[in-house]
Formats: C-alpha cells, structure tokens, sequence
C-alpha cells in the first residue's frame, strides 16, 4: 500500500465561512501473473456553515462550529500486460457521504456528529447515525503539600534551592516550578 496526501479528518484551525478541500489516495499493487494497480481517491470538501450552541445528552455546548464535509470515493484500476501500466477501469464518484461536525470553536474538541442517508450521490436529508462526545475536561490535579526549600551551598553563597514537596496527584505529567522576584 502506497499513501499519497494522506486524508484530512478536519481542518484546523477553522472558522465559521471557511471552506477547504482535501484529495486523499491510498494505492495498492499486486502481482496476478501481470501487474494490477488500483488506486482509490477520496475528495473531500469542508464547509464551516453555522456557529451557535448545541445540546446533547453530555450537555450545552455554546460557541460551537458546524463543519459539514462532503467526501466523494471513486477508484481506477490499472493492468501492466507488460507494456506499461494502461487504464482498466474507472469508477464515477461513488460512496458520496455528507457528515456534520460540531466542534467547540478554540479547544477543536468534536461534540456531535450526525452523518446524512444518501440515496446513491443524492443526500437525503434523513440523519443516518449520530454520535455525542463527552467533553468535560479532566479536574485539576491536587495540589503539592509539605513544600521545604533546602538551600544548598556552592563554595561560599547559595547558588542552588533543593525544593520537596508530597504530590498528592495522579493525573499530571509534572509541575512547573517558577521563580517571583516580590515573593508572590
């Protein structure tokens, strides 16, 4: 498998009236007696089309952005005989699928999902399958306690601190130490 502009999911960072595209190709050869490419396309248009707040059952959601994205898969199909790949066969756009997005504009975290029925390259306008996320973000760790500042000396002056601190958290990466020069 050969991946060629790999396929954007979403567009960031992106605002309400944008619009981009994005052409995915994901190529696959095989040897049969004689050589087969097939490549598969994947063109996908994302249109920012409406902001406001949504509701789901994780809860109100305000300042978010709708991005519908409308992707269109077609395939070619190459034979080499030996003479050099030749075009086989080639599929119109096919599989044509509408999706909206809600993201929460400035953290692009996704809060719904709703995918539209096509009839064949036509859209319906029926919600096929819809999904919410969760997007409570995590509580703040706790803070340190038993904090001590052991000076260390260097030769004559203290030229280091040796802090020690209990951490009373499991859900952080590490802390940030940073120096005040008015004791604040």
């Amino acid at each position: 498998f050969t991946f060629q502009n790999k396929r954007l999911l979403f567009p960031v960072p992106f605002t309400y009236l944008n619009t981009t595209s994005n052409l995915a190709t994901v190529i696959m050869e095989m040897n049969q007696g004689f050589m087969i490419k097939v490549a598969s396309y994947t063109h996908t248009d994302f249109i920012c089309d409406a902001y406001g707040s949504i509701t789901t059952p994780s809860g109100t959601f305000s300042n978010t952005i709708r991005i519908k994205s409308i992707s269109y898969n077609y395939d070619s199909t190459f034979a080499d005989f030996g003479t050099g790949y030749q075009l086989f066969d080639f599929s119109e756009p096919n599989d044509t699928s509408i999706t909206y997005t809600w993201m929460q504009n400035g953290s692009n975290s996704i809060v719904f999902t709703a995918d539209e029925l096509m009839n064949g390259p036509t859209p319906t306008g029926i919600i096929e399958d819809a999904s919410y996320y969760d997007v409570t973000p995590p509580a703040a760790p706790n803070p340190p306690t038993n904090l001590t500042v052991n000076p260390t000396t260097l030769k004559t002056s203290f030229d280091k601190m040796q802090l020690n601190w209990s951490d009373n958290s499991n859900n952080e990466l590490g802390f940030n130490i940073e120096r005040s020069i008015d004791s604040t």
